[in-house]
């Protein structure tokens, strides 16, 4: 793993399947830092998923880059990471990471409004939305009963259980930044205004 700190195709290979394995776990948490029993089933088949699983079973810890992504707004959190503290089956987890996948989401920031107080009928209905700058892993069409399975966690984890309106339990709080480079702007020509 010396090749991470060197200016060397290796070092290049180490960083990118590092990156695309903490896409696909979703986690607040650095990957090498999470119980891979847990985990392990959003992760594709890799190498790198290998020597997580090895190191798993050791007292051995890798310190390196941190490719994690930080929450967006005060009380925001990582929507993999909610999912597995609700128990979900691993059926479900996978299905569940697929459409965040599909979404470019990693967080609930991402797939709510811009108040913080709903989630956007795009998440709610699978569409994706183009904001980001970085590739996101290629997802396959999904099917209207993993879109519902997908509100339904939704409305079991983060959404009023018994209410039919998407507004989160618990708000989300200020930005972290002032702007956020991903946002999606839109301009309401009726009110002459950017949102």
């Amino acid at each position: 793993m010396r090749h991470q700190y060197r200016d060397t195709p290796s070092a290049d290979l180490h960083i990118v399947n590092m990156e695309l394995l903490q896409c696909h776990v979703g986690s607040a948490v650095p990957f090498w830092e999470l119980p891979f029993d847990l985990y392990c089933c959003l992760a594709p088949c890799s190498w790198m998923k290998t020597t997580w699983e090895h190191l798993d079973k050791t007292p051995l810890t890798l310190k390196g880059p941190k490719f994690t992504v930080a929450p967006k707004r005060a009380r925001d959190d990582h929507l993999m990471d909610i999912f597995i503290q609700h128990d979900f089956d691993v059926e479900t987890l996978c299905m569940l990471n697929e459409c965040r996948l599909h979404l470019h989401a990693t967080t609930v920031a991402d797939i709510t409004e811009a108040d913080g107080s709903a989630i956007t009928q795009d998440a709610w209905e699978g569409k994706q939305t183009q904001r980001y700058s970085h590739n996101w892993p290629k997802t396959t069409p999904l099917s209207a009963d993993e879109w519902q399975t997908w509100r339904e966690a939704l409305r079991q984890t983060i959404l009023f259980p018994h209410r039919q309106d998407n507004h989160l339990q618990k708000p989300l709080g200020r930005w972290a930044t002032a702007q956020d480079d991903e946002w999606l702007w839109w301009f309401d020509a009726s009110q002459d205004a950017i949102y």
